[in-house]
């Protein structure tokens, strides 16, 4: 049985589930006719850590990647695309009702990046995610905790609850004094216009630590599930520029 062969017939028995990074991303490779597979998916994983990162970087950062042509290049965005999109339509359709399913959306977000960044969750009144976006990116040891354009966004959208995430590139999640601050900044400016600050998830790796399961939110049950609130109207309201650090 060639390796082509074998790579299908395992995929097949458990859809990949046992399978590192560097074999699927191998087999993949065999199965799109691929020059040099174990080579090229070795060179790929040692540059991005993990698949996710492989199928969702552009193509102009792929093809710096020695060995990978850009036709390569392309049908590994396309993978990655067609994932993302069935991802995104599946995260719209499932609650997001703790700070472990919270934690499962955004640490794949995450993978890879060598410097901190933001992202917020905006749910509606039943824990439903309306969008997942990117609030900005900093440092290696920081980054700004935009609330302006959260506020702005709440607004807009009238959602009900906000989960506001950050990552910690030196693999510590535990919450720094401005990590704390800025959360209760957050959560103060959210009040006047009716929406809730759920969560503050800090992510380190493939760890994290939720500052509602701290204790630091009061948004958590006795059965550590997320507080369904009754809908409400977000109030006319202008927001004022506010930042906090991270």
């Amino acid at each position: 049985m060639g390796k082509k062969d074998l790579w299908r017939q395992w995929i097949r028995e458990d859809g990949g589930e046992n399978l590192t990074d560097q074999q699927l991303l191998e087999a993949l490779l065999e199965v799109g006719h691929i020059q040099n597979p174990p080579e090229l998916a070795k060179k790929l994983i040692a540059h991005y850590c993990t698949v996710w990162n492989v199928l969702t970087s552009k193509i102009s950062e792929l093809v710096t990647v020695q060995g990978l042509a850009e036709r390569t290049a392309i049908f590994l965005s396309a993978v990655g695309n067609l994932y993302a999109r069935e991802e995104s339509r599946r995260e719209r359709t499932v609650a997001v009702t703790c700070p472990e399913r919270a934690a499962r959306l955004l640490i794949p977000r995450f993978r890879g990046l060598t410097a901190e960044a933001v992202f917020a969750i905006y749910l509606d009144s039943f824990l439903v995610p309306a969008s997942i976006e990117l609030i900005n990116t900093g440092q290696s040891t920081s980054a700004q905790l935009d609330i302006f354009p959260m506020l702005c966004k709440a607004a807009e959208s009238g959602c009900a609850d906000i989960i506001v995430a950050h990552n910690h590139p030196t693999a510590d999640p535990a919450p720094s004094g401005n990590d704390l601050a800025a959360t209760e900044t957050l959560r103060k400016n959210l009040a006047p216009i009716g929406a809730r600050l759920l969560d503050h998830i800090i992510v380190a790796r493939e760890t994290y630590v939720s500052l509602a399961a701290e204790g630091k939110l009061d948004t958590l049950d006795e059965s550590g599930n997320y507080k369904i609130t009754a809908a409400r109207e977000v109030s006319p309201w202008s927001p004022t520029p506010v930042t906090g650090r991270e």
